[in-house]
């Protein structure tokens, strides 16, 4: 497989089993060897498109008959189990969009399916390749932060016209990015959580979340679908400093905090207790950008090729699901109500 084309296919091609196709052809060793979609027009309109030679409507066809070197499953998330799991059955490296899948007992039965079958899988967690993250990871493992200890997310836009008749809310379309993303910058993983939602008939579309993990890290995500403000941000304090990162425009700034250094109170333990944090220089850090999809994709590749390992796993999806799920219930079913004496 080294140095030849891989043949790659695609199933499920709504906006972003297409947004793939997109990128996928203008990647020079891989050849988009055939598309499926239930809905067979749609699949053989992009197999049009792009000049693909093989399309279905049944993903099953499409694994029995194109000779595929590797899949991208980007089917609706209550479809991931029966369709990764027959591409796990065919021996078929897949990028299984994220979420892994929409209930606990589907993610477990796909991490169980690729365990068995010793299938590679890659789980579409998109941002841990924007390049801003790839800095701040760099910028944290360097120490030039300093330990984290509080992480603030936000992630808003106008509602997505591609969910509107389906009953999928904010958290688990846009809340999975964001626990990912806080657990692999800070190094924990998220113990407790506190919700608030706004809600329409169908589905939350707004959610805010306290968060606290291990290693004594705490903070907040937000998420919306009632902005018409696209926002994708990033907020982490160290005991050094704070870095900010605007996802979209992929910028990275580090303010510093001059006053860490030296601790005056003999009963402070911290820099917070001790109340050494001062506005210091702020810097701007270059990054050069690049499109988060491409990289997942060449990353992908090189799985496939055996020269890299998954950078999400679907056990790692799934503990990220789990958290998830766990702040959908805490939305839902802890309230409390006050009552005041004026």
């Amino acid at each position: 497989m080294a140095g030849e084309r891989l043949r790659v296919g695609v199933i499920g091609l709504g906006a972003m089993g297409t947004n793939h196709l997109r990128v996928l052809a203008s990647i020079p060793d891989v050849q988009i060897a055939a598309v499926a979609d239930a809905k067979g027009g749609l699949a053989a309109a992009r197999q049009a498109d792009y000049r693909i030679p093989e399309s279905y409507a049944d993903h099953r066809q499409l694994l029995d008959k194109a000779q595929l070197d590797a899949v991208i499953v980007a089917v609706p998330p209550e479809l991931h189990r029966p369709v990764a799991t027959d591409c796990f059955e065919h021996g078929v490296p897949v990028l299984l969009e994220k979420p892994i899948a929409h209930s606990l007992d589907d993610a477990a039965a796909i991490v169980a399916a690729a365990e068995r079958t010793g299938a590679a899988c890659l789980v579409g967690h998109i941002e841990r390749f924007n390049p801003v993250v790839r800095k701040a990871r760099e910028f944290i493992a360097s120490g030039q932060v300093g330990t984290p200890y509080l992480c603030n997310t936000r992630r808003n836009g106008p509602f997505p016209s591609r969910l509107l008749h389906t009953h999928v809310g904010v958290l688990v379309d846009l809340a999975v990015h964001d626990v990912d993303i806080v657990q692999y910058l800070t190094g924990t993983t998220i113990t407790e959580v506190q919700a608030m939602f706004i809600r329409t008939t169908h589905r939350e579309i707004f959610g805010k979340v306290l968060f606290r993990g291990r290693a004594d890290v705490a903070g907040s995500m937000e998420f919306s679908w009632i902005s018409p403000q696209k926002i994708r941000e990033i907020q982490l304090f160290g005991a050094l400093g704070l870095i900010e990162g605007d996802y979209i425009s992929q910028t990275l700034k580090f303010f510093e905090n001059p006053d860490e250094q030296v601790i005056l109170d003999p009963w402070a333990s911290t820099h917070l207790s001790a109340g050494r944090i001062a506005s210091g220089r702020i810097i701007e850090y270059p990054i050069w950008r690049q499109e988060p999809l491409r990289l997942e994709l060449e990353h992908f590749i090189q799985v496939v090729r055996g020269a890299a390992q998954p950078e999400v796993t679907p056990r790692q999806a799934m503990q990220v699901l789990e958290v998830v799920l766990r702040i959908a219930d805490k939305g839902l079913n802890s309230k409390t109500t006050i009552t005041t004496r004026a």
